[in-house]
């Protein structure tokens, strides 16, 4: 069996063509220190064998590993240097368009740490801050209709971030979502919303997801835009397999389209409570 490796992961996994699904994208993980291989698109695993262990130990891998950031310096500095909060109000018009485009989707412009920038015009940004104040992460989305891109991030990856909102004290339910907009549109008083930023679960986030999962008894839910139904599935299997999270289950649109926070909140609360459990691995 010959593994077809097509890219080098920074923790120095390599991810391959799973030969299970037939995937073309790289989703099985071969982790040769553990002997271990894994698909995150349809559950497949088996060990490796002596034979590809002795190849990859052998042999000079040229593909270099997706180049990546954490550091806040970069992202700060890749983020736009003049973005003002939009409270107290501020006196420039687009300041206050934006203020105005937060509060009808239901934001508290008082609390939500929401963010303009003269540099670019017609977006709303979100600054995410760590525990010492400093900025760590920041997405815009264009308060225009028919504007692209609809979602700005600074261009860089980070590898761990996870941007969380808690409704209350005690909660019993974890919903994993996509954008900042969806967070505040599901956010409910018995829940931790966990905000990954994309589509795809990187390493470092399933390390943070699996600590928040550790001691916890409810239950994790998916919920991404309903054109990415695989994704989301793919999601939820890699968190079941790789977390303690004791029941996940991941929300089936059917025939709604729509993103959690475009849908009525009585529809997206059925969508929830009727959501697919992932089978146990």
């Amino acid at each position: 069996m010959t593994l077809n490796i097509v890219d080098v992961r920074p923790n120095g996994e390599f991810l391959a063509l799973c030969e299970k699904c037939g995937d073309s994208k790289g989703h099985l993980s071969v982790n040769p220190v553990k002997k271990w291989c894994y698909c995150f698109k349809c559950g497949f695993h088996r060990p490796m064998t002596r034979e590809e262990v002795r190849t990859i130990a052998n042999s000079d891998i040229s593909i270099s590993p997706r180049p990546y950031c954490t550091d806040r310096d970069a992202i700060k500095d890749s983020a736009f240097p003049f973005m003002r909060p939009i409270w107290p109000l501020p006196d420039a018009i687009m300041g206050r368009k934006v203020a105005e485009y937060a509060e009808g989707r239901g934001f508290d412009i008082r609390e939500a740490p929401i963010y303009y920038s003269p540099d670019k015009p017609w977006y709303m940004f979100f600054v995410m801050r760590g525990d010492d104040g400093e900025m760590v992460y920041c997405q815009g989305r264009a308060i225009k209709e028919g504007m692209t891109p609809k979602y700005w991030c600074p261009p860089v990856r980070t590898n761990d971030f996870i941007w969380t909102l808690q409704g209350g004290p005690a909660y019993n339910q974890i919903v994993v979502t996509e954008g900042i907009i969806d967070a505040y549109s599901i956010q409910a008083k018995n829940r931790l919303i966990l905000c990954v930023l994309g589509s795809h679960i990187k390493s470092g986030q399933m390390f943070a997801i699996a600590n928040k999962v550790r001691e916890f008894e409810g239950e994790l839910i998916v919920m991404l835009d309903s054109d990415m139904p695989e994704e989301a599935w793919e999601m939820g299997v890699q968190i079941r397999h790789r977390t303690y999270a004791p029941v996940v289950r991941v929300v089936d649109w059917g025939e709604t389209e729509g993103d959690p926070d475009s849908i009525a909140p009585e529809l997206r609360e059925r969508l929830i409570a009727e959501s697919i459990l992932v089978p146990d691995p």
